[in-house]
């Protein structure tokens, strides 16, 4: 159950960054770039596009501005 706590504290912590951000999305190049780069990772999950690292959705969170990768691939 602590995971689904921490995934909740991480969505908090972006939702409040992009939010402070004024909700800034990223280009559809950008989103596509990021996209790219997940699906190439070692920690894409390709049945629920979340990243297995940081547990996001990417896509949701590849296309707020204010958000990046927690291995600073993008």
């Amino acid at each position: 159950m602590s995971d689904v706590f921490n995934l909740a504290a991480k969505f908090g912590k972006a939702a409040f960054g992009h939010a402070m951000d004024g909700f800034k999305k990223v280009d559809d190049e950008t989103f596509n770039s990021r996209i790219s780069i997940c699906k190439g990772c070692e920690h894409f999950n390709k049945e629920t596009t979340q990243c297995n690292n940081c547990g996001c959705y990417l896509n949701i969170k590849a296309t707020w501005n204010s958000e990046k990768c927690p291995l600073n691939k993008w």
